[in-house]
Parts: structure tokens; sequence; C-alpha cells
């Protein structure tokens, strides 16, 4: 998709409100629209067509950063004439009021250009070529120099109302990076935009009727509107008489594209068979009642009166009678729908410019690396990242659950889905598709005289893989993950395959074995993010292509809720991919012997892209680095057992945190992922004092993310549950009392990985024995309160937890459970670190079992030492990425993908050439290239995530 890219190279994910209207702040303005352009890969170079879908999608995905609906309105610009002969007249320099926007296509490819069309009917993309327009269902692109808006004359575009402090009072602002790539702007100014300076401005609530605003009118609409109305002003207006009034200014006729009897509160032409449109239609007008109440509030806020708070739930309260939120969702899936194919094509022109670029730059011997810093340069070759962004945007697609979250868990539904996809996208890169017997995907570019060796088994596969370079990660997830964690490396591969396999299709370059030295690999390992643990197996998918894991002890294994794991089944739907396996002989052999050993890909020049740490190269200023040392983990679960065993649970998630600062400790990481309260007997206990705490984290990577980064809801909450037996024994040694705090009903969310920083923490606390009095009621619930707000909302690095709310109700039950399994993921650079770190806080579960009266015990679950890639080869390019990892909003900007893209396909072009790394590994030629002022800034890169590299780094390691 043709995205546009912000100059400045940073992101910044928190969007900073007023307090009492809860508008976002006028200065947050440039940041909302870094976040759409980053969010949101829309085809923003086209502008008349899809321009009401395209508002649509960002009215939804700016709600989903916190912009109230109240503050978001539709915006639409019109041609002043919208009579029938203005309408018959297509020639726009016949039209003086005619709406032109300068076409960002206009980069002069040539769309009869037969390579362009054979990739164009490549990607199955049902598109008429004529002259220079290109038809894609109801959409047409152009490369013409100038635009003009014919089949609407008109543009929709959307308005958001900021607060401004400096003058008390809003500012309406257009967010359409189709129009103004650079900035927001005022409505008014959209006529110098579209270069029609007495073309009518409407605007309209969300659901609202389309109406003529008094201050977009200009001099000479307000003189006519003056001569219609006498001293009636348009807001006084019914719907009926607004419409009349709006056809006598633009002539338009009745029944016309300019009859406001006939527009939709999203756009101006109806589609009869359309039945969103018709529920469109319905609901039209339903959002008109926003209006005066945002007008009142505005006002309070503006006037210092007291009732903007109570206006402001009236707003609220409105918005959800109207299930808004739920149609501007609807609204917005049913939009990108519509825009897929449009998108698509638009892609296809960037992507054919990019090759083309690519392809000068090698046959005139360009060295791609020195590139890399010139972004400017680069931009010639945008479409490589465009291509890249619609991938990983595919492949989330297919990956989402019933609540629009991505859930791609391994073997899971959302899984299988995104398996299918992504072999499909490598059938389309020209990779013959290999499975093997524990499920991973090996896709090969070779011609296919080599398929039919190997088939044949003239030529083995362990031979040919032995010499190949393999891009490769996996495409499974954790529960509510983002986009690129993993995936990145698996599609960026993909991407490359298929640059390399255009180039010699279409420029003559030689990039396909056998016509190359060495050939070229792209995997995607099953099950690497743990979600199948145990028999001492590390990531099954790359453990089984190290030949450290058999298929056999693979397929022991358990997941989380106990299930064992077993072979991909069905795969293969010929109407939909083409794999080299024949899987029709299964009724003659067993399935798995329709599959390859998994060690028969095995190479040891393995090259991934990832984003965790990210946000830390975000704040050096670099775009990429490359992994120098990769920490080791360990992980365990403890099976606690007695009256207190969710007490003494959350007292080791904050001991835990506690020795992890320590200095004796560098790069210590440490978490707990998982409490399930649900192995043992369960006690339900009245109290006299109750309360149930609701605490909201940030959802990140365990080994990824650095503690100062850290947001752990269950850390907070040992830490609260702490301050609780601080405050009951003070009240007991005071008043000589008896009372005993409790600690139950513990639900750690998402709960399912190890690896995972919990996103939030429900728990009761209570207190028994003695009755408690009121006055010590107040007391324990106010210094709680207190300690959440004053304390855990602090970042780490100030002593807090970086809690994002709380939500605290009062109980009179709570459920205690006496056996309790607590997940343990600790990570380190060092293996003498470790290990020293494990050593004392075994003292320490021997505190808690004591102070506690618990009994614990320990079962390890997976252990990796430390290793340095310097020695082994391995490539781990980590990019700058905002969002964290294992989160929903995972980000990477647009140029940060180009960037990795044109040092994947450099080095991987090298490679294929037969450059020799007998003398240098593949680790060191790649660091050696990256631009010394990125890599000066960072001597050592530690990656807190294992990876399959780690897998085939050991393999490096027996071998030698």
């Amino acid at each position: 998709m043709i995205v546009f890219q912000a100059d400045r190279e940073s992101l910044d994910l928190n969007i900073h409100f007023d307090q009492l209207t809860g508008l976002p702040l006028y200065t947050e303005q440039n940041k909302l629209l870094e976040l759409i352009v980053t969010y949101l890969p829309l085809p923003y170079s086209i502008a008349e067509y899809g321009c009401g879908n395209k508002a649509n999608i960002i009215i939804n995905k700016l709600i989903d950063f916190g912009v109230p609906v109240y503050a978001l309105k539709r915006g639409m610009i019109m041609e002043r004439d919208m009579s029938d002969p203005a309408l018959n007249e297509l020639d726009y320099e016949k039209r003086p009021h005619a709406l032109i926007v300068n076409n960002p296509l206009f980069e002069g490819t040539d769309f009869n250009d037969e390579n362009f069309i054979d990739i164009l009917e490549s990607e199955s993309l049902s598109v008429e070529v004529e002259g220079n327009k290109i038809y894609t269902g109801q959409f047409s692109l152009s490369h013409k120099h100038k635009l003009q808006f014919v089949q609407a004359r008109s543009h929709i575009f959307t308005i958001v109302t900021f607060w401004n402090d400096e003058i008390n009072d809003t500012v309406d602002l257009v967010i359409d990076p189709t129009i103004q790539p650079d900035s927001l702007f005022t409505v008014d100014t959209m006529r110098n935009q579209l270069r029609a300076e007495e073309s009518w401005i409407f605007t309209a609530s969300l659901l609202g009727n389309f109406r003529l605003d008094s201050s977009y009118l200009t001099e000479n609409q307000l003189n006519d509107v003056k001569n219609l109305l006498g001293n009636i002003t348009i807001e006084e207006l019914s719907i009926e008489d607004h419409s009349d009034l709006v056809k006598a200014l633009n002539s338009a006729s009745v029944g016309s594209i300019g009859d406001p009897d006939q527009w939709t509160y999203a756009n101006n032409i109806k589609n009869t068979n359309d039945e969103s449109n018709a529920k469109q239609t319905i609901n039209t007008g339903k959002g008109d009642i926003l209006k005066d109440i945002f007008f009142k509030l505005i006002y309070s806020r503006k006037s210092f009166a007291d009732d903007v708070l109570k206006l402001r739930e009236e707003l609220s309260g409105t918005v959800e009678k109207l299930g808004l939120k739920n149609i501007v969702k609807e609204d917005a899936e049913l939009s990108e729908k519509q825009l897929v194919g449009l998108a698509s094509v638009a892609s296809t022109i960037s992507y054919y410019r990019a090759i083309d670029q690519i392809a000068k730059w090698i046959t005139s011997g360009e060295e791609l690396y020195n590139l890399l810093p010139d972004i400017q340069n680069m931009d010639k070759a945008k479409g490589i990242g465009v291509r890249l962004r619609q991938r990983i945007e595919r492949l989330a697609d297919v990956s989402e659950d019933a609540e629009g979250k991505i859930d791609a868990r391994a073997l899971s539904k959302g899984f299988l889905e995104a398996v299918l996809t992504t072999i499909f996208q490598m059938n389309r890169a020209g990779l013959s598709v290999f499975i093997d017997k524990v499920g991973n995907i090996h896709g090969l570019l070779i011609n296919d005289s080599t398929l039919q060796d190997i088939k044949s088994g003239k030529l083995k596969i362990s031979k040919l893989c032995s010499s190949a370079i393999c891009h490769c990660s996996h495409i499974d997830t954790v529960k509510d993950a983002g986009k690129y964690d993993g995936r990145l490396g698996v599609l960026s591969g993909i991407e490359i395959a298929h640059v390399f396999f255009d180039l010699e299709r279409y420029f003559n370059i030689n990039t396909i074995y056998p016509y190359h030295d060495n050939v070229l690999m792209v995997t995607s390992f099953i099950a690497e993010e743990m979600t199948f643990t145990g028999n001492g197996i590390s990531m099954p998918g790359s453990s089984a292509f190290a030949g450290i894991a058999s298929p056999e002890s693979i397929y022991q294994m358990t997941n989380n809720n106990g299930e064992v794991y077993e072979y991909l089944k069905d795969l293969q739907d010929k109407k939909i991919i083409q794999l080299v396996n024949d899987f029709n002989l299964k009724g003659e052999k067993e399935l798995l012997d329709c599959c390859y050993e998994p060690k028969d890909f095995y190479t040891q020049y393995t090259y991934e892209r990832h984003i965790e740490q990210g946000p830390v190269l975000d704040r050096r200023g670099i775009p990429l680095v490359h992994v120098d040392t990769i920490m080791g983990i360990h992980q365990e679960d403890l099976i606690i057992e007695g009256e207190q065993a969710e007490s003494a649970a959350l007292e080791i998630s904050r001991r835990l945190r506690v020795y992890s600062l320590l200095e004796q400790y560098p790069e210590i990481r440490v978490t707990v992922g998982i409490i399930d309260v649900n192995i043992g007997e369960r006690d339900l206990l009245k109290t006299d004092f109750g309360m149930r705490w609701t605490i909201l984290g940030e959802k990140n990577h365990a080994g990824a993310t650095l503690l100062q980064d850290r947001s752990d809801p269950g850390v907070a909450a040992g830490k609260l549950v702490n301050s609780l037996y601080y405050l009951i024994d003070k009240i007991n040694n005071n008043e000589k009392t008896n009372l005993k705090s409790v600690v139950g009903g513990i639900e750690l969310l998402p709960g399912t990985n190890r690896n995972v920083i919990p996103e939030s923490i429900e728990f009761s606390i209570a207190i028994t024995n003695d009755r408690l009095s009121e006055e010590n009621k107040r007391h324990i619930s106010l210094s709680l309160k207190n300690l959440a707000v004053t304390m855990l909302s602090l970042p780490v690095s100030e002593g807090g937890e970086g809690v994002k709310k709380c939500i605290v109700v009062p109980i009179d039950f709570i459920n205690l459970s006496k056996r309790v399994r607590i997940s343990i993921d600790l990570r380190g650079s060092e293996k003498d670190t470790i290990s020293r770190f494990l050593n004392d806080f075994n003292r320490v579960y021997q505190e808690v079992e004591k102070k506690y009266h618990v009994d614990i015990q320990s079962h390890l679950q997976q252990e990796f030492e430390p290793l340095d890639l310097n020695l082994t080869g391995q490539v781990l390019q980590i990019e700058r990425s905002f969002g964290g990892s294992h989160n929903p909003n995972e980000a990477e900007l647009s140029n940060d993908l180009l960037r990795g893209s044109i040092m994947q396909l450099a080095v991987t072009r090298d490679f294929l050439n037969g450059v020799s790394f007998k003398d240098t590994n593949l680790f060191h030629y790649v660091k050696s290239r990256v631009p010394p002022q990125w890599s000066g800034s960072l001597k050592r890169f530690v990656s807190g995530a294992l990876h399959d590299t780690c897998n085939v780094a050991a393999r490096v390691i027996m071998s030698e």
C-alpha cells in the first residue's frame, strides 16, 4: 500500500487529553498524525476514490487511540455548482470551481509496460488498463499530474476537535494524509488544498446529517445565504429547510449527488444495492443530538462552570446509547474490504518502481549498503517496504479472533489461517514449499529442474540446504499479540525472495539456484512462542531443525491446557496453496512419511529480523542493530501449597523484582508470567472487610523489555499486598488485636505464556479473625489507594511499577486457593550471574515458606545458556520499533522497514554470489556493513529474547 512516512523518525504512543472534556490537547496534533500513518497502511495516494472509506478507517483508529467519539466529525467539501450541466461536464478546466489535487502517483510508470502488467496478473489482481488509467472494481488509478473529483464532485475527510489551553477554546483540524501528508490543517484551508475557492464545506457529527457551517462560508457564500434566509441563521433551519437551501445555493436537481436528501452520514453517493449503505441511510441523523450536548460541554469548559464533568458523562452516555463505537467499527471493517483491491494495485505500482530502481543499482555496480543512511535516495525503493507492510497486515487480519485481536498460538485456528496465508505468499514469491515432520515450513528459491532432482532422490535436500542462507523466525503468537514479533523475520524473507524472483524474471539478473552459487531459503519455525513446553525442548520447530530434538520427542510436549502437541493435519488445500509434499499419499502411508526430516533443512547461516527492544534503539536514534549476545533463559514452575498460597505467590513476584534491581545482578530480567489458582481446593470465606482490585499494566515481552520500561501489574499487586501486611501488623501491635490478612482470587491476564509480562491482574484482599473498626477500614483503604496513585503509577526507575489504572470495589466474600502454580522466566547475559541469582533466590523461597507457612516445589521447564553470536555466526537484526514486543501496539516506521529490507537484500545477494564465510562468519560480515554512525553508538547489544537463533547456534557449537 502507498504509505506516507513522517520526516521525524520516532513515535510516542502516549496521547495527552484535557482532563475535563476528554478532548485531545492541541499540542498532540502531530503525534496523532504520526500514529495514523504508522498504524494505518492505507492507499493514501488515492484522492477521490474511496475517500469516504478512508475516513471511516481513520475515525475508527482514532477511537482506538483513545480519542473520544464526540471529538470526531466528518467533513465534506463539494464543488460550488452541482447543477446537471455542471455534472455532465467532465473537463475540470471548463468548471471554474472544480476540486483538483496533485496526484501522488505522478512518477512516470508506464501502466502499459509488459512487465508491469505481468506483475499485476501474477498478483491475481482484477484490473483493466486503459492508457494512463487502471480500473479495479469501482475505483481507478491514474498517473496524470492533476486529478479532478469527477464521480462525487466532493471529498470526505476527518475532523478532530482539540482543546487549546492557550486560547481556552477548541480548535477543529483536518487529518487527511491524502491531501496534506505533513501536518493537520484547519477546515477552511481545505479549499486552498483542492484549489476551489468557492467550494461548499459541510460538517457532520458521527451519525449526523451533513450541514453547512456559517464559520466556514466565504464572503460570497455568506451574501448568497443572507439573500435567501434574511435574518434567519443556518443553524435554525430544519433538516428539510436546510436541504432546500443547499439546493438553491448549488443548483442541484432533486435526487442528484448534490441533493442533501440523498446523503448519508458518511457520503453523498447512495448505492441502493449496498447493504452497508442502507444501514448508513437508516442511521443518518441519529448523531445530530451530539452537537447540542457538545456545544454545552465546551461552553461550560470555557466559562469554568462546574457542570463540565456532568455534561461529559451525558455525552459519553449518549455515545453508548447510540452504539456509536460498534457502528464506527463496522463501517471501518467494510471499508477495509472495499479498499483491498485499490490498495493492492497501488502497492504493486510502488513495488514495480522499486525493483526497477534496484535492478538499475545492481547493474551499475552500486553497493546497496552505502544507501542505508540516505533515506531520500532509498525512498526510490520504498515499494519494498510498502509491500512488506502489506504482507504483515494481511497476516494480522487472518490471525484475528472473534474480538478482533491477533491470537495465533501454535496449532490454534488463527495459527492455521496464518500458515495457509504464509504458504500462499511463498508460492507467489517463487519459492518451492516443503513441510517437515514437526510442521516447520521451508521455502526454497530453486528452479524446476532442481526441484525434480529433489523429488527423484537425485539431489539430497540436506546437501542443498547446508550452504543456504535461511531467513527465518516464527508466525505463531502469544494471545492478543502484535503484528511484527516473529512474523517480521518470516515475511521479510518472503519479500526478499520475491524481489530476487522478479529480478531474474524481468531484468535477467541471476538469483535462482542453480544459476546462482548458493540457495535462498525462508523458514517459519513452529511453536517458537513456547506454547508447548517440556521434555527439555526449547522451541520445538528450531530444535528439530538443528537436530537437537527428534520429532518423536516433540509429539510428547504439552501446552498450558495439558493438550499434547499434534502434527498439522489436513494442511493442503490445492485450490489455495502448492506444496512439494504429496499428502494424497496419506491413505497408503503414514502422514509423517509424506513429510521431510527437519534436520535436512539445517544451515548455520541464519538471518532473522526482529523488533524486541525497539524502543531502546529509538531512544538512541538508531534504526537497526545486530545482536552480539542472546541472554540465557531459565524457566521454572513453582507449586505452592498452603492456606496462604496466593499471598506467597505475590510475595515471590515482588521479591523477584527487588533482587533483579540489585547492582550485583546486571541485565537480569525476571518475570512471573502465570499464576494459576485453579489447580487445587478453593475455600469461600466471608469477610467483614474486603476489596477486589484490578490493576492494569502493559503486556510486553518478558525477555525483551528492560526493567525500566516495564509496567508489571503482578509486581504491583505484590507491593500492594506487602503494604497491607505491614498495616495490619501495625494495627495488631498498637491495638493488641488478632487481625489476619488474606489474599485470594488471583487472575493474571493473559496468564497463558511464561514469557509475557502480564497486562492486568485481579485479586481480592480481606481482613479476618477480629472485627475491624470503621476508622481502621478507612485508614487501610485510603493508604492502599494512596500507594497505588502516588507510588505504583511511577516508572520502575523511580520506585514504582508504571501502573496505568487501578479499580477497587468492596466485597463480602473471598475465594482462597490452597494450591497455586506460578511460572518464572529468568534471563541474563552471563551464566555466572544467572547461577548466583538462582542460588540467592532459593533462600528467598525458604523465607517465603516460613513466613506464609506454605510448601514450595520447583519444576524446571526450560534452560538455555547465554550465547555470543560472534562465535557462531548467526544474524539477529533488531530494528527500531514502538509499543514493545508481544504487545498489540507493536509498530515499525516505514523508513525502518525499508532500511532493514535493503540491508537484508544486500547481504543475501552477496551470499548468493558466493561470498566466502570461511575466514569471517556471517555475523561479522553483516555487522561490518552497518553504517558506522549506527554501530558506533552501541558497542554491545544484548537480546533478551531466546529466539530460534539459539538452537541453531547450539548446533554450531556442538559441531565444533
